[in-house]
This record gives C-alpha cells, structure tokens and sequence, in this order.
C-alpha cells in the first residue's frame, strides 16, 4: 500500500493478470511506473505516446499530478466549501458541508468498496462511523483545550 495524490486511502498494488481473474474487469484505466536510474519521464511520456497514440492516453508525473490536485483543491473545492458554510453560519453546518465534499471527492473509492461487495447501507454505516469518530475526537480535544483556557 502507499499514498498518492489521486488516492486519499492509498491504493493497492495487484498484477493485471490476477486482477482480471478475479475480477473479470478488461477496463483498467491507470497504471503506475517506477522508471530505471537514468531514464527520464520525459522520454518514457514520448514512448507511450508515441506508441499508444497522443490523444488516447495521458502520462502525468506524482509532481505533476500534485500541483494539479493543489491548483483543484484551492479554488475549486474550498469556493464550494465557503459558499456551502454560508460565511459565518453555524458551525453544524459547515461541518456537514465538509464532509459532504469529503464524501463527493471519494465516490470513486466508494464505487470500489460496492464492487468488492460492501452495500450501500454498509458504506454509509462506514461514512457515519468516520463522521462520529471525527466529530467526537474534536469535541474532546474542544473540551480538553476550553478546560485548559479556564
């Protein structure tokens, strides 16, 4: 398992064969590449564009792909997150709102839990159960930092 930029709960890695066995599925849509010392991945782009055809595939750098995640996540994301907290609402709300994102940005995973069997009540229990675990760590650690203040 690692972490990633296009993965929030990192990703696991499995040969293409098995994964097919197991799976059935003919349709992945990315890979990884780990480059030998030496090769740049400016050459290896060309190469796989060269053989797979410009317009039918795109080859990004971890750097790349994390300034476009940077570049989404603040303007995007957080023009949704103030505009659904309303400015100085109350707090409930913008909490909901948060995880409301939260929730949007990881449907691809959720797609993944359901293809692996869990039901839809069974992800929900698992989002519920996040949210209270978060929400009950921050009211301790609110109760805890408000004791200390007094």
């Amino acid at each position: 398992m690692w972490r990633d930029y296009a993965r929030q709960q990192g990703a696991l890695l499995i040969d293409r064969a098995l994964y097919i066995a197991l799976t059935g599925d003919r349709n992945a849509s990315e890979a990884a590449l780990w480059l030998r010392p030496g090769t740049t991945a400016d050459t290896v782009r060309r190469e796989i564009e060269s053989v797979a055809g410009a317009d039918r595939v795109t080859v990004t750098t971890a750097g790349e792909l994390r300034q476009i995640s940077l570049r989404v996540f603040g303007s995007d994301v957080c023009r949704h997150l103030r505009t659904r907290s309303g400015g100085g609402g109350d707090r409930s709300r913008r909490l909901a709102s948060s995880f409301g994102a939260l929730a949007l940005a990881r449907r691809r995973e959720f797609g993944m839990l359901r293809h692996l069997g869990m039901t839809r009540s069974q992800v929900g229990v698992m989002l519920a159960t996040e949210g209270a675990a978060v929400s009950g760590i921050g009211l301790l650690v609110g109760l805890a930092l408000g004791a200390s203040s007094a």
